[in-house]
């Protein structure tokens, strides 16, 4: 991966004048119209089962919804979430933008100029979102602790289920502090790169460009262009540099 990583840059942005690098503002903008899409399915359907759970006639609606929001309402959340952020990245990787680049006229694309490929495309939208690797992947593992720590309190009679329930909540609030502060600082970064690419374009190899520039020709195009247009010889003739 590296020597591809160092193939592509050998013919990076100083040998293709034509590329208009995205300005920072219009990445922010395309990324929280992304994350508004994302954050409104993962909302909607956390929200359904939640109420869905609280139709139940075990108790009151009040105490059903509550009890449906913390055991499956805010976990189909987070799994939601991460499943559009994986359709994303396969967008990306078969039409080269987002929803919200497109709208911004941007697309994302490889140091060649090609399109990446899935897997490349998975690693750089995870990378390249704190609050998607940082926030919630890690709520996944916190809340499946929240029934585990009920039993044992309810086994045991200690009180490790405070504890834990304590950690989740207060994850639930640092953990996007932290997120956010991660999503601040790569932003800073790719306003000071010369590119403006971000670490996650670095470590995938990308570039986000605008939308208005035609895609340089592909290698392989170029070639058999450039074996068409050589003369050929014959079978016969002695070859003289």
């Amino acid at each position: 991966m590296l020597s591809t990583q160092a193939d592509e840059i050998a013919n990076s942005l100083a040998a293709r004048p034509r590329v208009e690098v995205v300005s920072v503002w219009r990445r922010l903008m395309a990324g929280v119209v992304d994350w508004l899409v994302v954050l409104a399915w993962g909302a909607g359907l956390g929200t359904l089962a939640a109420i869905l759970f609280g139709l139940l006639n075990v108790s009151s609606f009040g105490l059903n919804f509550v009890l449906g929001s913390i055991f499956l309402g805010f976990p189909m959340a987070c799994v939601v979430v991460i499943w559009k952020e994986v359709s994303i990245a396969s967008r990306i990787s078969s039409k080269g933008d987002t929803f919200g680049h497109r709208l911004f006229g941007m697309r994302i694309e490889a140091i060649s100029g090609n399109r990446i490929g899935r897997r490349r495309a998975v690693v750089r939208q995870f990378l390249g979102s704190p609050l998607l690797s940082v926030y919630f992947l890690s709520m996944i593992p916190l809340i499946l602790w929240i029934p585990v720590a009920i039993l044992i309190d309810l086994v045991s009679g200690y009180q490790i289920g405070v504890i834990g329930d304590a950690l989740v909540t207060s994850w639930m609030i640092w953990g996007l502090v932290v997120s956010s502060v991660l999503t601040i600082a790569n932003h800073v970064w790719m306003g000071f790169d010369a590119e403006g690419r971000g670490w996650h374009d670095w470590i995938a190899g990308t570039v986000v460009v605008s939308a208005s520039v035609a895609r340089p020709p592909r290698a392989s195009a170029a070639v058999s262009l450039r074996s068409s247009a050589s003369p050929s010889r014959s079978e016969g003739e002695e070859y003289s540099p």
